[in-house]
Order: C-alpha cells, then sequence, then structure tokens
C-alpha cells in the first residue's frame, strides 16, 4: 500500500515524467522527457507530479464531484461546483510551479508514418540515451546500490545532456 500510495503522490520517477501519447491519427507516438532539476525538494517534485497529472485527475474527480453532488444540488449547481474545484486544481498547480517551470527540462519525439514508412521527429539519439541512463539509474537505485548523493551526481549528468528549452519536434 505504502508504494503504491507513494507513486500517486510523488509519481513513478524521482527525476521526472516519460509520458507515451498518441498525437492525432497520422502520429505513431510521441514519447515526452520531462526532467526535474537535480536538487529539487520532495515538496517541489509533489507540487511537479500534481500539476502534471492534475488534467486528467481533476476531470475524473470531477465526474464523480458532478454525480455525487447532484442528489444535492440541482444539475446546474452541481456543474459548477465540479467546474470550480477543477480550475482551482489548474490555479493550484500552476501557481505552485511557475517558479520551478524554468528549470525543468523537456525532450519531445514524435515518430509519425508517412509516405509508406515510419519518419522520427525531435533528437531520437539523445532521447535513447537519456531514457537507458535514466532506466539504468532507477534500477540501481530499487536495488539499493546507488547512496542518494551518487544518484543525485547521475541524474545531475543526465539532466546536463538535455536542452535547457523545450525541444519539441518541428513535424513541417
Amino acid at each position: 500500500m505504502n508504494t503504491i500510495m507513494r507513486r500517486v503522490i510523488d509519481g513513478d520517477r524521482k527525476w521526472g515524467t516519460l509520458d507515451f501519447s498518441p498525437a492525432g491519427r497520422t502520429m505513431w507516438q510521441s514519447v515526452h522527457l520531462t526532467a526535474y532539476p537535480p536538487g529539487i525538494t520532495t515538496a517541489e517534485r509533489r507540487m511537479l507530479h500534481f500539476a502534471h497529472v492534475w488534467p486528467v485527475a481533476g476531470s475524473v474527480l470531477c465526474l464523480v464531484l458532478m454525480v455525487m453532488l447532484s442528489d444535492v444540488l440541482t444539475p446546474l449547481w452541481s456543474l459548477i461546483t465540479a467546474v470550480a474545484v477543477f480550475l482551482a486544481g489548474l490555479l493550484l498547480g500552476s501557481r505552485l510551479t511557475r517558479p520551478l517551470k524554468g528549470r525543468i527540462r523537456t525532450l519531445t519525439v514524435s515518430t509519425v508514418y508517412l509516405d509508406g514508412k515510419l519518419n522520427s521527429f525531435g533528437d531520437t539519439k539523445l532521447m535513447a540515451v537519456a531514457r537507458a541512463r535514466f532506466d539504468a539509474l532507477d534500477a540501481r537505485d530499487a536495488d539499493g546500490s546507488l547512496a542518494p548523493v551518487e544518484y543525485e551526481a547521475e541524474w545531475a549528468d543526465i539532466y546536463a545532456m538535455l536542452p535547457a528549452r523545450s525541444s519539441a519536434p518541428a513535424l513541417i
């Protein structure tokens, strides 16, 4: 139960997030790596994780809230309450993470099916290296073979490899 709660509150990884998503009808896959700055506190990481998951988790929560409130309030007021809760979560997440957003490093690679073949856009080599190093770092951390200082030092090395500005792929 502790592992599940830690993943819900803190996220899967200490260093950031790795998201896989389809981006449209022609998109095969989009991979978005977000690396938090080394030295980030647990509270800051939790705030970033909250801001990251709130759009989906908040939507689900608001739907449940609307159903629960429908017996007590009119449908219009239950909708207004649910939307207010959702917007409050967005505002809270944005406000809490504003000082951290400039220090986050991101990398996006998209694979698209064009002209009968798969084409990748973005720095695929850097993505492969960063993912492999972060995965190896997490594996060594999970088996207890790394001290916290060693974990953060390697995290800092990988973080330094990533571009300081967003590297969203150009699809043209």
